[in-house]
């Protein structure tokens, strides 16, 4: 398992860091309290200090120390900002839409800012399998390469 939490913010109490002995997991973050460090590293938790990029975490530096490890794909569950770093970055292969169905509102917005003024700017995507998955719709779309 990967973590991107930049300030630490991770609970001691989460079920991430109470399975890190079982599960083997690294949290990329860019500082922090070194006593939580210790904490972490005590729960089983491999931390990692890497550069701040962008008011966030250096994404292409923690998939370079990923990669020197063996580890060529990732499963990118997180936020608007994980989520739209990676994209920005043009660090992601393949989105995965879930459309439930539910109304709740305004809701959160999924992808942040790209910069993207006008539809010529934006990216392509090509969809690759859409299927339902008990009340769900999954649409599976891979990135262009133009």
């Amino acid at each position: 398992r990967v973590v991107f939490d930049g300030g630490l913010r991770i609970p001691l109490e989460s079920k991430i860091v109470k399975t890190a002995k079982e599960t083997p997991t690294i949290v990329f973050h860019n500082g922090g309290d070194l006593r939580k460090n210790r904490e972490l590293a005590a729960a089983g938790v491999e931390t990692v200090g890497i550069l701040r990029k962008d008011g966030g975490l250096d994404i292409g530096q923690a998939l370079g120390i990923l990669s020197e490890r063996g580890i060529s794909s990732l499963f990118v569950e997180g936020g608007s900002a994980l989520v739209t770093s990676f994209i920005r970055e043009g660090l992601a292969d393949r989105l995965v839409c879930v459309i439930a169905p539910l109304i709740i509102g305004k809701g959160i917005e999924g992808i942040g800012d790209l910069g993207v003024e006008r539809l010529g700017q934006a990216r392509r995507l090509e969809p690759r399998k859409v299927y339902q998955l008990g009340r769900d719709v999954v649409w599976e779309l891979d990135f262009n390469e133009e």
